[in-house]
């Protein structure tokens, strides 16, 4: 669990891990610089739960993704078989830790224990008081799984939620260290996953995500991000984004070819095919992607992502 600034909310996310039905895990807590009372509030559960760990690393502020690549490498370096993620103002459902690792072991008896896995659920979207939004953060977004080629759509979009998700120790193995370039801790993970490995979806909601205003991602429906009100923010971001995607992919190409059993042929062609496109015509850009296969989810969201590649 990466924490900062969770003095509000972080007590309760615990009490719902250490309450979990499954009883064998650790937690390792790993604070980015909080002031607010997060840090004796985790070294409270720290005193009455030995499976609760705070991490001592100096307390250098990393940034979310920062925070969660260390806390992951710590997990690595512990042994760790099985790695999942927790957003200090969520609560799990009772069940996550044992429907997530039935899961993951059915995928590891199907495709081997050596092939990188990723096992991620739907969430149940909140307020701050933890009243219902949403039965299904999925269909708040408008987003869906991708079970077929799900590379070609990571590319670009990420559906796959960290605080949701449980990774085995193949995919930390070839995921860590995470690179700098990355825009978000879990979707390299995803991304990795898809590449050399499987993911799988569990439709049901085994998080509440809770909405406060104070979420460095959060649960915004896509409308949101087209109002006119705020068009030329939401713009800047998405061009900033589209450019961070194509460093994203330039690492996720340099780390395949660093593995020991290298992506599959046309997986790297993808993957390079996707980092060429700045270099392209406008026009070539286009039928470039739309050969590729490389699509975004929903009609909208292609078509805004059609005229982010022109304006490049």
């Amino acid at each position: 669990m990466a924490s900062y600034y969770g003095a509000a909310y972080i007590s309760e996310q615990m009490d719902s891990i250490r309450a979990q039905t499954h009883k064998q895990w650790r937690l390792l807590v790993r604070d980015d610089g909080s002031s607010d009372g997060t840090v004796d509030i985790v070294r409270s559960h720290e005193g009455s739960d030995p499976r609760v760990t705070l991490l001592t690393d100096g307390g250098e502020s990393l940034g979310p993704g920062g925070n969660f690549a260390s806390l992951m490498r710590s997990a690595y370096d512990e042994g760790a078989e099985y790695l999942m993620l927790a957003d200090q103002d969520d609560t799990w459902r009772e069940d996550k830790i044992a429907l997530q690792l039935e899961a993951m072991k059915l995928a590891e008896s199907r495709y081997g224990p050596t092939i990188p896995l990723l096992v991620y659920s739907d969430l149940a979207v909140a307020d701050e008081k933890m009243r219902p939004v949403s039965d299904s953060f999925m269909c708040h977004q408008g987003i869906h799984h991708e079970s077929k080629a799900p590379l070609k759509t990571l590319l670009t979009q990420n559906f796959v939620t960290g605080c949701a998700s449980m990774v085995n120790r193949s995919l930390m193995q070839k995921a860590l260290p995470v690179p700098g370039e990355v825009i978000m801790h879990d979707w390299w993970l995803a991304l990795v996953a898809a590449a050399v490995g499987r993911i799988e979806y569990i439709p049901e909601p085994l998080v509440r995500y809770r909405q406060h205003g104070g979420n460095v991602v959060g649960a915004k429906r896509f409308r949101e991000t087209i109002n006119p009100m705020v068009a030329s923010q939401r713009w800047d971001e998405g061009r900033f984004y589209t450019a961070m995607a194509f460093e994203q992919a330039r690492s996720l190409a340099k780390r395949l070819r660093e593995l020991d059993q290298p992506a599959p042929r046309e997986t790297m062609e993808l993957i390079d095919g996707f980092t060429r496109l700045p270099e392209l015509s406008r026009l070539k850009r286009i039928t470039t992607i739309r050969r590729l296969g490389i699509r975004k989810q929903t009609l909208s969201r292609q078509l805004l992502m059609y005229l982010r590649l022109i304006v490049l």
